[in-house]
């Protein structure tokens, strides 16, 4: 299930994912046929616990290994372009550097892609150009996907390109587009649910930064925490059981 939507692309057949390719480099009047395509989104509730995502297609297929995820590090608020802007810039001033590319493994940004996507309308395409004209010489080619009314917003156009239903390249850039709004949703929600976690911890007796610790290693959401039993906390996360029954005490009267 977890490249369900992502597989689109090739689930009509390698022949129609090839000819996605090719048309979409002829609609969007690409350089180059666009074999490596980067997609981006934002997901946050509100401002808060706000993260970004990179997914990496090659050929038409995703290529889970390349992904990359953004905790927000300078936008305060629900400022969703703002959010936008910072992921791009921090991945454009690495294109040609061969810069690290962080904690997963040890591939390196410095490959230039051949396009990149962006969920959302003009303001996000225009956030995403934004950061791409501060950061690189590089003029990666950049357009953005509206949900709802599937609008192709290209640079340099000021009307959106409205592309048939059974069109390759609406179903190409529908695939990657929906990969990273995934890959964005289910990162914000382990943020969001290890934030709610660190929370209700910091509120128990007993739970110094050691045992802290322990808790978050062993138990993965607030969800996993609340349904453990008094011994489950005692055996996974090496708590005496005083603080055992006190955090149970705590989560039981925070649910009522």
């Amino acid at each position: 299930r977890q490249f369900a939507a992502a597989r689109v692309v090739v689930g009509r057949g390698a022949e129609h994912g090839r000819l996605g390719l090719s048309q979409l480099k002829d609609v969007l009047n690409l350089p180059v046929l666009p074999r490596r395509i980067e997609a981006y989104d934002i997901s946050n509730m509100q401002g808060a616990s706000a993260v970004g995502s990179m997914v990496v297609f090659e050929d038409g297929v995703p290529k889970p290994s390349e992904y990359r995820r953004f905790k927000i590090r300078t936008v305060s608020g629900q400022d969703d372009y703002a959010m936008m802007r910072e992921v791009l810039r921090r991945r454009f001033v690495r294109l040609g550097r061969g810069a690290p590319a962080g904690s997963r493994g040890r591939a390196n940004w410095s490959v230039v892609p051949s396009l990149v996507v962006v969920d959302g309308g003009r303001g996000q395409l225009n956030a995403a150009i934004s950061a791409r004209e501060e950061s690189t010489p590089h003029k990666v080619p950049i357009v953005s996907l509206a949900k709802k009314e599937e609008l192709v917003f290209v640079e340099g156009k000021p009307s959106p390109v409205q592309l048939p239903d059974d069109s390759p390249v609406l179903h190409l850039l529908q695939a990657v587009r929906d990969e990273a709004h995934r890959f964005a949703v289910s990162y914000h929600r382990n943020v969001r649910d290890s934030s709610a976690l660190s929370s209700v911890l910091d509120e128990v007796a007993g739970i110094g930064p050691r045992r802290r610790r322990a808790l978050l290693v062993a138990f993965a959401s607030l969800a996993e925490l609340r349904a453990a039993s008094i011994n489950e906390l005692r055996q996974r996360a090496g708590v005496p059981e005083t603080v055992a029954r006190a955090l149970k005490r705590h989560l039981d009267s925070a649910a009522s």
